[in-house]
Order: C-alpha cells, then sequence, then structure tokens
C-alpha cells in the first residue's frame, strides 16, 4: 500500500461533485493537503477530473473550498480524489483548516 504525503484528517461536511455531466452530492469523510474522500453514490471513471465543493462555516473567510479532484480510487460508496492544481490561496485555506481542526483534535 502507497503511504501518503499527507496525514487526514475526518472531516464531515456536505460536499457537491461537478462533473462533465452535472452536479451530484455527497459527504466529505477526510482531507489532506493532496487528497479528500467523499461518500456518494454519484458515479465518475477512474481519471475524470471533478470540481469539488465544500460549503464552510460562516466564521470563515470563504463560503466554500473550492477543489479540482482526479479519480484515483472508486469505491462502491465514494470516490478518493487526488487533490489537481490549486491556487495559492486556496492551498493556504485548506491548510488553516487543517491545521486548525487537528489542533482541536489533539486538545480533546
Amino acid at each position: 500500500m502507497q503511504r501518503r504525503s499527507f496525514p487526514r484528517l475526518r472531516i464531515s461536511s456536505d460536499a457537491r461533485i461537478l462533473t462533465r455531466e452535472g452536479y451530484f452530492p455527497g459527504t466529505l469523510e477526510n482531507i489532506s493537503l493532496s487528497g479528500l474522500f467523499v461518500r456518494t453514490v454519484g458515479k465518475v471513471s477512474m481519471g475524470d477530473t471533478s470540481e469539488i465543493t465544500i460549503p464552510l462555516p460562516a466564521v470563515s473567510r470563504q463560503e466554500s473550498l473550492q477543489l479540482r479532484g482526479i479519480a484515483v480510487r472508486i469505491e462502491t460508496d465514494g470516490i478518493a480524489f487526488r487533490i489537481g492544481t490549486i491556487d495559492h490561496a486556496t492551498f493556504s485555506h485548506l491548510k488553516s483548516i487543517l491545521k486548525n481542526k487537528a489542533v482541536r483534535k489533539l486538545a480533546a
């Protein structure tokens, strides 16, 4: 099994996936700086690129996180995406979210 570059944190949140065929809903299960897993009944093919939108709490400086993901694993109940090209601001924001989540997890 391949070792991940970045540890994934469990985060449960709504997710919306845009493919060439349209949108379908899902639930974010975990995320890292390099990938994420979304529980969904929606379908994509291996290697397909999708836009994943994750709504953020109102206290965030952004309303949602917009990521481009490449399907790297397809399961019966979800899809694992490798995060593709990401702009600096989005990367920094994701890094901040993950850091805050990790700190809260350690403090609990």
